[in-house]
């Protein structure tokens, strides 16, 4: 493919095409360790004194 302006959209459908398979691999990986821990942790609300705070909703 050559490099060009003429060719903008042939980079734009292969980027495209890239990102949707990062994005479909990254859909079957299985968090594990300390990071699903800290998660777990901010996804709960927190009472600090009489106020109460939200939880971090990741979805």
């Amino acid at each position: 493919m050559n490099k060009g302006v003429s060719n903008l959209w042939r980079y734009a459908q292969v980027a495209a095409q890239a990102n949707r398979r990062y994005l479909e691999a990254l859909a079957h990986v299985q968090p594990n360790g300390e990071a699903v821990i800290e998660l777990g942790s901010l996804c709960q609300p927190v009472k600090k004194g009489d106020k109460r705070v939200a939880r971090f909703n990741i979805e």
